[in-house]
């Protein structure tokens, strides 16, 4: 007999990403490490739609390093290029929840 698999069975995998410590290029070419957690959940939060969005926005203000979900990579990766209009960011936001 073939048990079904629920939603609780099945394990997600989290992606771990510490938005105050996001590798940026800057002007001179040479790599930065910059603190992006505040401004990106300020302005997540201020575009959220869904109750899912500001609570995902509130935790990567309030904490900074976070595990995100798939689900919650998916809202940042239609977010982002909404919220963070520097080309710069944008891309290393974008690559860094690859």
């Amino acid at each position: 007999m073939e048990t079904k698999k629920t939603t609780k069975d099945v394990k997600q995998e989290l992606k771990k990403i510490d938005f105050r410590a996001i590798e940026i290029e800057n002007v001179a070419g040479e790599k930065e490490v910059v603190d992006v957690a505040k401004s990106l959940g300020n302005a997540i939060y201020g575009q959220g739609r869904t109750f899912e969005v500001v609570g995902l926005a509130r935790k990567i203000w309030k904490d900074g390093e976070v595990e995100l979900t798939e689900e919650e990579v998916k809202i940042l990766k239609e977010y982002i290029p909404i919220v963070m209009p520097v080309y710069i960011v944008k891309t290393a936001l974008l690559n860094a929840i690859k």
